[in-house]
């Protein structure tokens, strides 16, 4: 039994081991293991063959979520946009389009959250489920330089800085020009299988979204930044 990813081009922001290890730290609080994704493309696909087993809301948890039901078990995608408009008992086929990624209920950032169970009901790592590994691409901009999209073929392996006076980002290894210094506690994206050996030491290539602001004037009312609409 295999199944395929719920998103395309996908971003990981919380592993299954950082949602476990979220909840052994909060205890008391109803809180299941399954993976955060975050794609420009807002589309959750059905992950496999099923039917909708149960639409529903949940302030302080799912938001809006939708649970398919399959042969293996059941998948749930919380946080949706809208509830989906899927009566229960409707048949799923593999890659529908059952909702879009959205930020309701107990969230902090547009994403799906997936998770897997078996047919008792106990939750599943889905990694071990996936098929096969499928093209990651996310557009971002850092520090004003446009890193332009690329697809990669990978895993979605992803780093968190672990320094405790950060890292710097470049553009190439070694004497590359520094992009921006990435903070203790920041994440981001491997984009490959393997690290590159320059000057005896172990480059990553890895792709890096920022979430913060930018002022659209300075304290003179120069204009610093153009908005398309």
């Amino acid at each position: 039994m295999a199944i395929k990813y719920p998103v395309k081009h996908w971003l990981i922001t919380q592993t299954f081991k950082d949602h476990i290890q979220y909840a052994k730290e909060h205890p008391g609080i109803s809180y299941n293991g399954g993976i955060d994704y975050y794609s420009d493309d807002r589309n959750i696909y059905a992950c496999d063959d099923g039917y909708a087993h149960f639409v529903g809301y949940q302030k302080s948890g799912y938001g809006n979520y939708l649970i398919l039901k399959h042969t293996w078990g059941f998948s749930l995608h919380g946080h949706l946009a809208e509830k989906p408009n899927i009566a229960n008992l409707n048949s799923i086929k593999q890659g529908d389009v059952i909702g879009q990624m959205g930020t309701t209920g107990n969230s902090t950032g547009v994403h799906l959250h997936f998770e897997c169970w078996d047919l008792n009901k106990k939750v599943i790592d889905p990694n071990d489920l996936f098929e096969e590994t499928i093209p990651i691409a996310v557009n971002t901009t850092v520090n004003g330089n446009q890193i332009p999209q690329e697809t990669t073929e990978g895993s979605a392996k992803t780093f968190k800085v672990v320094s405790d006076i950060g890292v710097n980002f470049r553009k190439e290894p070694v004497d590359g020009t520094v992009i921006q210094l990435l903070l203790p506690g920041m994440e981001g994206l491997v984009t490959s299988e393997a690290p590159l050996e320059q000057s005896g030491l172990r480059w990553w290539p890895v792709r890096v979204t920022l979430d913060g602001y930018l002022a659209e004037v300075d304290a003179f009312g120069n204009k610093l930044i153009d908005i398309n609409k």
